[in-house]
């Protein structure tokens, strides 16, 4: 199908400028309050954590989308990848991402051991919450899923759903991969500056926003190719999930210790990424600008788009 240009690249343009508008103000409004840290007292720490990332990220995309569909692109001539992947595909994805996050603690463990103690990407110290009550705990733990799912759910329909399937229309996949991985990176960037600000000053907020934003064009770039691998955002979503619990995103996203987990988040994880990243670049064409109309034939997903 043909792909008219003006439109696909205003659609571009308005997405990113609401996501990224509405994720600064979003961040300035929230930390404005003083809101960064979550209230403790809600259930489980992890929950009062998601509680917080949910409000702050996740749902930008979603209506940037929503917005564009209906007055820019329309919905017959865009895909979001809305149909179920291969099941070994959606079991790859998840158990790819606890691997990636389990080899960025090892390296991160490796570097503690050699004396450098910036392995981990936390602010501040840990703090627990008392649970008393079963019923809440369950509620708390139930919701944490849920809000976990549903926040992976609304940003790769945003990102890897509109963005990516628009961005290699008009771009290429190469150029399409670059493009969605560095500007969900600076989208993430607001809740990291200001979760940072008051541990390390502006400084300190502005290296942490460039941690985020290099970190999540590695990571944006695999979770771009599962999707355009499989055809479908389900292992996207997954992958995306894995990771947001099993390195404690939350945490790190309110400015918390999430402990060696959250290495994937810095140096230790950039290591761990970027040779998956350039595992495929000698893998695939995918990444080769002379031959950006061809899939990756990923051996381990289901067949490239056509």
């Amino acid at each position: 199908m043909s792909v008219d240009r003006h439109r696909a690249s205003a659609g571009l343009v308005v997405f990113a400028a609401l996501c990224l508008l509405s994720s600064w103000l979003v961040a300035a409004v929230w930390a404005a309050f003083a809101q960064s840290e979550p209230p403790f007292s809600v259930g489980t720490r992890l929950f009062a954590a998601l509680v917080v990332y949910a409000l702050t990220m996740g749902w930008q995309p979603l209506v940037a989308t929503w917005i564009v569909r209906r007055w820019i692109d329309p919905i017959d001539v865009v895909d979001l990848g809305f149909r179920p992947a291969k099941s070994r595909d959606s079991v790859l994805a998840g158990l790819a991402a606890m691997l990636v996050v389990g080899v960025a603690s090892l390296v991160a463990l490796g570097f503690v051991a050699l004396g450098w103690t910036g392995a981990t990407s936390a602010h501040s110290p840990e703090r627990g919450v008392v649970i008393d009550d079963n019923v809440v705990l369950f509620i708390a733990s139930t919701g944490t899923v849920l809000i976990g799912v549903f926040q992976a759910m609304t940003e790769e329909v945003g990102w890897r759903g509109y963005f990516l399937h628009r961005a290699t229309q008009r771009f290429g996949r190469f150029r399409g991969l670059v493009l969605q991985s560095v500007l969900w990176g600076v989208w993430y960037a607001p809740v990291i500056f200001f979760a940072s600000y008051k541990h390390g000053g502006v400084r300190g907020a502005v290296v942490r926003g460039a941690v985020c934003v290099l970190t999540s064009a590695l990571l944006g770039v695999l979770l771009g190719v599962l999707t355009l691998a499989s055809r479908s955002l389900t292992p996207a979503v997954i992958a995306n999930t894995t990771v947001t619990f099993a390195a404690g995103l939350p945490y790190v996203l309110v400015g918390l210790d999430a402990g060696v987990r959250s290495a994937v988040f810095g140096p230790a994880g950039w290591i761990v990424l970027g040779a998956l990243v350039l595992a495929l670049a000698a893998r695939c064409s995918l990444f080769s600008p002379r031959d950006s109309s061809r899939a990756c034939a990923l051996p381990a997903l289901g067949q490239p788009p056509g």
